[in-house]
């Protein structure tokens, strides 16, 4: 994997489970309960309520999800254009989780694909 690219998955527990089922009137396709953001080769940067924005072992948050994972990869991604996603990335780093999900977003929290778009916005 590349910095910048999104990395789709869904979690083990009953709770992930639900949140597919909240996205299926909004996209009927929906299969991932979490999205996270490609920091480097094996780190990730995602929201997860109680930590918020943190960065994790790739390795370590794909043992909690089912094997089914995607990988989004903006194309003609440069090498700057990459650099910056990280900075971006590492700009929200320790930023509370929103738990007003889908309720409107704020500056100073996200839940995990809202901290996506706004790494992509910045």
């Amino acid at each position: 994997m590349q910095s910048g690219d999104i990395l789709l998955v869904t979690g083990l527990s009953k709770r992930s489970k639900l949140v597919v089922g909240v996205q299926r009137p909004l996209y009927w396709r929906a299969k991932s309960s979490h999205v996270a953001v490609v920091y480097a080769e094996n780190s990730i940067i995602h929201s997860v309520g109680g930590a918020g924005v943190h960065m994790a072992e790739m390795i370590h948050e794909l043992d909690t999800c089912h094997a089914d994972w995607r990988v989004m990869r903006l194309k003609g991604l440069t090498e700057h254009q990459s650099q910056e996603l990280q900075k971006a990335s590492l700009f929200y780093l320790r930023q509370g989780y929103n738990r007003a999900f889908m309720m409107g977003g704020n500056e100073i929290s996200s839940f995990c694909s809202e901290f996506a778009v706004k790494v992509y916005k910045l």
